[in-house]
């Protein structure tokens, strides 16, 4: 059974220079990969809200070991 607490991990990413989006997202990225290791039970999902806002979270929608990505609805 998966626990609730362990897969809402979520990072909210926001920049307006593409420089910074790219380092926050890898930071995030970072920090997502730590948290999905110690489970061992789920991936990493990359969601873009717009050009220049992403959530990077742990999901078990997504196979541990595995990033995907998929654009969110704009908002």
């Amino acid at each position: 059974m998966t626990n609730p607490l362990e897969a809402e991990w979520t990072c909210f990413v926001e920049a307006n220079e593409p420089h910074l989006i790219e380092e926050n997202l890898n930071a995030a990225l970072d920090v997502a990969l730590e948290h999905a290791m110690k489970d061992g039970r789920f991936g990493i999902l990359v969601t873009r809200h717009g050009h220049t806002r992403f959530t990077v979270a742990l999901s078990a929608d997504v196979p541990y070991g595995q990033t995907m990505e998929e654009n969110g609805p704009a908002s």
